[in-house]
């Protein structure tokens, strides 16, 4: 049996700042980033942030260190909205609808060892084996790295083509 050690967080950046414990790396197997898009805080994370932060796992990944990818929908077990009073079921139709830019984001930056993991807590009630339909559909391999254009990701697979601008908040996965 062999035992992965993981670090929590692993941030992206603003421009002209400095990584944020990436150095850690060279002594650990992998990191989670936890905070990908999450709502609740003072203003959403920038453009430049979140480039950064996929910039950051495609590196890492590269590397060779896992990386969990942990994004959320727009509500989280801290925020007391009206979806967090509602039933599971409740909960997991908002989940749905909005996992296409988290899950496009993972795509365009994603290598081997990097997983995804999208709930709106921790702990198993908030969504931690929830599952959607995208995940069955078949990727294949990406075709190449993500193509940028601005703030504007492609990436294409065997299976699917990915979009994402990460300025608008905009995504669109095409299966094939």
């Amino acid at each position: 049996m062999r035992t992965l050690v993981v670090f929590n967080p692993l941030h992206g950046y603003k421009t002209g700042e400095e990584p944020k414990r990436q150095d850690y790396l060279a002594v650990l197997d992998g990191a989670m980033i936890d905070d990908f898009n999450r709502p609740g805080g003072k203003k959403p994370q920038s453009a430049d942030y979140l480039f950064n932060t996929l910039k950051v796992m495609s590196q890492a990944a590269k590397q060779g260190k896992v990386v969990i990818f942990k994004a959320w929908p727009s509500f989280t077990w801290r925020i007391d909205s009206e979806t967090m009073r509602q039933p599971a079921a409740g909960q997991h139709e908002v989940a749905k609808r909005d996992l296409l830019f988290p899950l496009a984001c993972f795509l365009v930056a994603a290598e081997e060892n990097c997983y995804f993991c999208y709930t709106w807590g921790w702990a198993p009630q908030y969504g931690t084996f929830m599952w959607y339909p995208e995940f069955d559909k078949p990727l294949g391999p990406p075709k190449g790295n993500a193509r940028r254009d601005g703030r504007a990701l492609r990436r294409e697979f065997e299976h699917a083509s990915v979009f994402v601008n990460l300025e608008t908040r905009e995504a669109d996965i095409r299966w094939k």
